[in-house]
């Protein structure tokens, strides 16, 4: 037993050693710590063994830079050449095949929801939420939600977002009733701001109002999300046509800042009621 706990622990190292030099996500290292046995196996299956298969074995993050970089500089070396006789003819090929071994090994993949790992997925399912891009932010969510990442909180909260924001409120509903019922520890506050927001795209204004007011009643900040809920309720209240009570409610948190300290991500909700009392006006 002690021979093999030994061997277990090396492998941890030497797996956690892989993930910071390879640029794998960190969601990684609890995983392989916390279940050493089955979550080595599975970085393995997941990770490393795809792309042994693929034949692009393992380069550091180091050594594909420099890869890159001597790569860029021959092709600004050949550029010239070019240029120098006139940009005519062809150039001819390079004297070794390094080049074109690191330009394979920077090559996109060809079917993004495919290929690429998984951390890869949800950076660019975020960057199409942020951009409003919400058709591919779905596929991408739905394609990183595939196998032991289906009943990851986080991958089934940005589909939520993206169904909303694409418009799928049935499906956005179902999602975050899911993480209510099976994760209620998860982010519930942001949960259900997102809920009182489908909620009232529904058109069920006043059950959105009392989920929002249910989560103003708690104490403390709501983990930075109070000022957020508070603007989504005057948002819904003006939706909805009762304009005396959204007035009051922007007027109320366009004060906030004169009295608390705010936080930037605070802010944007002082600045966005403050907008949004000047076109009331």
């Amino acid at each position: 037993m002690p021979v093999f706990g030994l061997a277990v622990l090396a492998l941890v190292i030497v797996l956690s050693v892989h993930v910071c030099q390879t640029g794998r996500s960190m969601m990684w290292l609890p995983v392989i710590w916390l279940l050493p046995v089955l979550g080595s196996l599975i970085y393995v299956l997941v990770e490393m063994l795809p792309q042994l298969f693929r034949g692009e074995g393992v380069v550091s993050l180091e050594a594909a830079r420099e890869a890159r970089q001597r790569d860029v500089t021959r092709n600004r070396r050949d550029d010239l050449q070019w240029r120098r006789r006139g940009g005519q003819g062809e150039l001819s090929p390079p004297r070794s095949g390094e080049a074109h071994r690191a330009a394979r090994m920077f090559r996109p993949p060809k079917d993004p929801l495919r290929e690429g790992m998984i951390h890869d997925k949800l950076k660019r399912a975020e960057e199409a939420l942020a951009t409003h891009r919400y058709d591919a932010a779905v596929d991408l969510f739905a394609a990183a939600r595939q196998g032991f990442f289906a009943d990851s909180p986080d991958i089934v909260f940005g589909l939520a977002r993206a169904h909303f924001g694409r418009g799928d409120l049935d499906a956005a509903l179902n999602l975050l009733d899911e993480l209510v019922t099976g994760r209620p520890a998860f982010q519930p506050h942001a949960v259900a701001i997102l809920k009182a927001r489908v909620l009232a795209k529904q058109g069920d204004v006043a059950a959105a109002v009392a989920l929002l007011d249910a989560i103003l009643g708690q104490t403390g900040n709501l983990e930075g999300r109070r000022l957020e809920a508070q603007y989504r309720r005057a948002e819904i209240l003006w939706q909805s046509g009762a304009m005396d009570e959204a007035v009051a409610a922007l007027t109320e948190l366009t004060r906030h800042e004169q009295l608390f300290r705010v936080n930037d991500d605070e802010r944007q909700w002082v600045r966005l009621a403050g907008q949004a009392l000047q076109a009331i006006s």
